[in-house]
């Protein structure tokens, strides 16, 4: 199952680390507007 997470906030990383790691592939999406975390997954801006 593929999840789009919408990012932003420190609670949305925290998310996703947690999805990563029970196996879930993540989309991570920000506005572009806020730094780039360094997650392990897709990360798309805009």
């Amino acid at each position: 199952m593929k999840l789009l997470l919408l990012g932003g906030t420190s609670d949305a990383i925290k998310l996703c680390q947690l999805l990563l790691q029970e196996g879930y592939d993540v989309i991570y999406s920000i506005k572009g507007l806020v730094r780039q975390p360094s997650l392990p997954c897709e990360i798309h801006c805009g």
